[in-house]
């Protein structure tokens, strides 16, 4: 039995892991036979039945959108192409949406104390991480590196391979700066991702944007930068203010930046750091007054038999 208060699921993202894991072993024949029956949701369910059993504490499960009105999401609002590069099986993509459904329906109706599920048709499952992290040992089951910024030494790791509980596929904080030379925080990870981008999810960063030129210095001051607010530890909104008026630890690097620009190519390349900045950082951040309970779906049933019964989806009735 694991020791954690909370192992902390991202749906979508493990999705392919548990699909990858069945299919391993597959001939194309069964493999098609498999996708075609979506034989994994039974698999997905006992897999999360499994590591909730691995654990003595909660285990979460984060949902992205499950929107069935083709609306885009409030990330894909402000860039068009966000995620838009991750290669896509047909047949995989619509199995993960209906699996991901009835995964979602299961759990609701089938209330649990070791298993709670996190939805809004406004907030992505990193979201939600930010705070589900603030406080108790935490594992999070995901490869999205969005979420190592929650990575904390000793009390928050994240299992990134595996579709059960096992230390070979546990990465620490100190996996992480051993990786990329620096130490993960909610700063210094979104600014990495903000100067040099996220190819799996299609985020330019402004240091590799073709209308921009970066001196070699200022690249690597960036560099500097990224590792002094990893080892301080430093709030993220206070620095992201000092980012974009050049001041404090940011003012030489503004410098730098306004030296190998014209005024027009550093407007659009403060334009482009907005952006990523949105579309990075989690919209439920520490600081707000947001409850993550409220995401905690619970089903409203409003007559007694459940298959005439209607169930409330904050506040959204199915």
């Amino acid at each position: 039995m694991q020791i954690y208060d909370k192992v902390i699921l991202d749906a979508s993202n493990f999705f392919y892991r548990v699909a990858a894991f069945y299919l391993k072993n597959l001939s194309d024949q069964d493999a098609a036979l498999y996708i075609k029956n979506n034989t994994i949701f039974n698999n997905y369910r006992q897999t999360v039945l499994n590591l909730a059993n691995q654990t003595m504490g909660t285990l979460y499960i984060l949902f992205d959108p499950l929107r069935s009105d083709g609306q885009k999401s409030e990330r894909q609002k402000l860039l068009e192409t966000y995620k838009g590069t991750r290669v896509k099986n047909d047949a995989i993509s619509e199995l993960k949406i209906d699996t991901l459904q009835k995964l979602y329906s299961h759990f609701i109706l089938n209330e649990s104390k070791k298993v709670k599920v996190l939805h809004s048709l406004e907030y992505e499952a990193d979201d939600y991480a930010e705070k589900l992290t603030e406080e108790g040992k935490c594992l999070l089951i995901t490869s999205d590196e969005d979420f190592t910024r929650y990575l904390v030494k000793d009390r928050v790791e994240m299992l990134i391979q595996g579709v059960s509980i096992k230390d070979d596929g546990v990465f620490t904080f100190d996996d992480f700066v051993k990786k990329h030379g620096f130490k993960p925080s909610i700063t210094s990870v979104t600014f990495w991702k903000v100067f040099w981008g996220d190819k799996s999810d299609n985020i330019p960063g402004i240091f590799l944007d073709s209308r921009t030129k970066i001196l070699r210095s200022a690249n690597d001051l960036a560099k500097e930068l990224v590792k002094e607010m990893g080892e301080e530890n430093v709030n993220y909104f206070e620095e992201k203010r000092n980012f974009f008026s050049g001041t404090g630890r940011f003012a030489k690097l503004k410098e730098l930046l306004e030296l190998s620009n014209t005024s027009k190519s550093y407007k659009k390349l403060l334009d482009l750091a907005d952006e990523n900045f949105q579309i990075i950082e989690s919209r439920l951040p520490r600081e707000s007054d947001i409850p993550i309970e409220k995401f905690i779906t619970k089903v409203d049933v409003t007559v007694k038999s459940i298959k005439k019964s209607k169930f409330t989806l904050n506040g959204v009735k199915k």
